[in-house]
């Protein structure tokens, strides 16, 4: 496509404020179990609701979604998706990087559906194309509003489901059950578990596996006695000060979830699975897999 063909068409400056005042923009974000809003990169929309973006950039001239000083705004509820598309941008600065304006996303919005729209997303599930050295091809989602749905029923309690930090029960295994991570070339592998209430490794959870090399902190050591799996385990966290997207949790922090009734003689470390996320009524938090892994006395 040359770039000839291609024209953002022009908007006043009048008819800019008008449709900013009606059509604002949401992101897919995660509501934590202690009210705070996490960015997130998940695209299932069962585990995300959008939130309103507030951003106060200069509407020609700056990006939005490059705005690091953006704010939360409240939940967008009562609006549904009415239509899928691409807009055209400008490229500004690095082509790897897609920075819209507002007056970009404000003069392309389709004639047909502009009376209805009430709000906008970049959309999550479509990649960014550069058509040349000038425009890249943006795909965004119009919303309309719509009937206010009840929460969905069945969503469990999170009361319970977290048992509190136990500095005295880390204290009690940590030379006797370490944390361990399987490598896909090395096998089993003990990872110190260091400062108890810091992390032992570090993730970011859309991997959603374990296959390996997912931790980078503290030192190991390669298993070198027989080994077998025990119990398998789910173990819930809430979302750390680095988001909803990363999983960095500490020994005190996993040896805490898992009852003493498990940790028996025989047992010499867990090992992590995989994480997801887990949506309760009060909000999201993680919910990770570990295997108990035991010394193999057959």
């Amino acid at each position: 496509m040359e770039t000839k063909k291609i024209k953002i068409p022009e908007i006043s400056d009048s008819l800019l404020k008008e449709r900013m005042e009606k059509i604002k923009f949401v992101c897919p974000a995660m509501q934590g179990t202690d009210g705070k809003i996490h960015n997130t990169d998940e695209q299932d929309m069962k585990l995300f609701d959008l939130f309103y973006s507030i951003s106060n950039v200069n509407p020609r001239t700056q990006a939005f979604n490059f705005d690091e000083n953006r704010k939360w705004g409240e939940k967008a509820s009562g609006i549904e998706i009415v239509q899928k598309l691409r807009i055209f941008v400008s490229i500004g600065g690095y082509y790897g990087f897609c920075k819209v304006t507002m007056a970009e996303v404000m003069a392309q919005i389709p004639e047909a559906v502009l009376p209805f729209v009430v709000a906008f997303s970049l959309d999550p599930e479509e990649d960014v194309t550069i058509i040349n050295g000038d425009y890249q091809h943006l795909p965004i989602i119009l919303y309309r509003k719509c009937e206010i749905l009840p929460p969905p029923e069945g969503l469990p309690k999170f009361e319970g489901l977290i048992l509190p930090l136990s500095l005295k029960k880390a204290n009690k295994f940590k030379e006797k059950i370490r944390p361990m991570i399987n490598y896909s070339d090395r096998g089993l592998t003990f990872i110190d578990p260091g400062d108890l209430e810091k992390p032992f490794m570090k993730l970011g959870i859309w991997l959603r596996i374990n296959g390996s090399n997912l931790h980078d902190t503290n030192s190991e050591t390669p298993a070198k006695e027989k080994l077998s799996r025990g119990e398998e385990l789910f173990i819930y966290l809430e979302f750390g000060e680095e988001g909803a997207d990363f999983f960095h949790p500490s020994y005190a922090a996993i040896i805490s979830q898992i009852p003493e009734e498990f940790l028996t003689e025989k047992v010499v470390g867990f090992c992590f699975k995989f994480v997801n996320y887990f949506k309760t009524q009060k909000g999201v938090i993680h919910k990770a897999k570990f295997t108990l892994i035991e010394k193999d006395i057959s």
